[in-house]
């Protein structure tokens, strides 16, 4: 009921040398971005597992912000190449004709790596959504976690939004709408845990109804927003069929509570509107080709109908009562508490614990607390924002404020591949 979004592969890992960026002592360090860039792309290439993917992002993207402090006072000798595969549409090739500087790349570099993070995330999420092969039926153990690590998921899909650099083009990772569309679709499924979460624990019904309700509230944006996105064609028709499949069960849920205190009319009204959820949720089903989520809906819907026809039945042949004209909504209670937008990268991947590999001061050949611009005039160590170790020091600013929207991805061939991206690429070529 989790499904994962394929993430972006790093475009010739091998090509590219850190080292080869500044004379310094600090080579060596470098040299060491180098290897854990490529680490990382072994990890998406061969399919590792999330948590090596997670922590190689994390060590990765430290590393970047702390050489995008030091862009900003030591010049490159080189160009900061990027080149990224896009996940999404593999075969689309994007070269952004605008140059950009060397600490916008590094930004342009964080804001990809991130997610990743993200995509890495959601499909730990999906692993351990555990549903039973044979009956459908969700296992609700360890739900809990799984819902925290969905609110991450979507905590790192803003953050990727909220760091966007200016592009002259872009592929669908830098496309705001995509982003906002994956931070709503994991958002979501935090809200399918928590609904099942309380299910299992049978709680009062008019409250698991409203529960229930806020997945369908919150599945209609996501459809919207992800329309005719490449690549993401699946999560569009699993929000189609989670939308109305969960407004069924909110409304069998008020129609069960009627029932039980022998309000029989009103009881019919809403099992009347589970069935037509029932219908459109059956018919979003036919586009939907997983077979693990197929069995699931089948099993929840099997289940509505059986509750709702007694319902129906009952009050038609024994009690008579007619269902109202006029019938109030279910108002929807979100169980999970939406991120505000602005959570910096460090405070997200937690390095205020994470030692920062190294200072920018080593890339400043014999010159302590002194550092020169790339015109060659002296600039105070105080103009270098340290990235310390601990929170005290360090405030939750984020180093690549917002800027303008990436230009929207106008080229699209095809919405799936088999798992390895092999020819599109995007690479930006900034130059100080």
């Amino acid at each position: 009921m989790i499904l994962p979004v394929q993430p972006p592969s790093i475009g010739d890992a091998a090509l590219f040398k850190f080292e080869t960026l500044i004379d310094s002592p600090a080579a060596i360090k470098l040299r060491a971005m180098t290897s854990l860039r490529s680490e990382l792309n072994s990890h998406l290439v061969n399919r590792h597992p999330p948590s090596d993917v997670q922590n190689a992002c994390v060590d990765y993207i430290n590393d970047l912000l702390a050489l995008a402090e030091v862009s900003k006072t030591v010049p490159f000798k080189r160009k900061y190449t990027i080149r990224w595969r896009s996940g999404l549409t593999p075969e689309v090739v994007v070269e952004p004709s605008e140059e950009k500087t060397s600490t916008q790349a590094i930004g342009i570099d964080v804001t990809m790596t991130l997610f990743v993070y993200a995509c890495s995330l959601l499909e730990q999420a999906a692993q351990r959504f555990v549903v039973d092969s044979r009956s459908g039926e969700i296992l609700t153990t360890g739900l809990d976690e799984v819902a925290k690590i969905c609110s991450k998921a979507s905590t790192a899909f803003q953050t990727c939004r909220d760091t966007l650099t200016t592009m002259t083009a872009a592929i669908p990772e830098l496309d705001p709408r995509v982003l906002g569309g994956l931070c709503s679709y994991s958002h979501l499924c935090g809200q399918i845990c928590a609904f099942e979460l309380a299910a299992s624990r049978s709680g009062s019904k008019n409250l698991l109804a409203k529960l229930a309700m806020q997945v369908d509230a919150d599945a209609r944006p996501v459809q919207q927003t992800l329309k005719g996105s490449d690549g993401l064609g699946h999560l569009i028709n699993h929000v189609t069929v989670i939308g109305p499949m969960y407004r069924a069960r909110a409304n069998t849920l008020m129609a069960s509570a009627e029932f039980e205190v022998e309000h029989f009319g009103v009881a019919n009204a809403w099992a009347d509107r589970a069935m037509a959820a029932v219908k459109e949720t059956e018919a979003a089903l036919q586009q939907v080709t997983v077979p693990h989520m197929r069995l699931t809906v089948e099993t929840i819907i099997s289940k509505v109908k059986v509750e709702c026809e007694k319902i129906i039945k009952e009050n038609r042949m024994v009690y008579f009562e007619p269902p109202p004209k006029e019938m109030p909504s279910i108002v929807p209670v979100s169980a999970i508490k939406r991120t505000p937008p602005g959570v910096p990268v460090r405070e997200l991947l937690q390095l205020y614990k994470t030692p920062v590999p190294f200072t920018p001061e080593e890339f400043v050949l014999n010159r302590p607390n002194v550092s020169m611009s790339s015109s060659g005039d002296s600039v105070s160590d105080k103009s270098i924002q340290q990235l310390s170790s601990t929170s005290e020091t360090l405030p939750p600013v984020q180093i690549f404020p917002n800027a303008s929207s990436a230009a929207m991805y106008a080229s699209a061939n095809g919405n799936s591949h088999n798992g390895h991206p092999t020819a599109g690429a995007v690479q930006t070529t900034p130059t100080r």
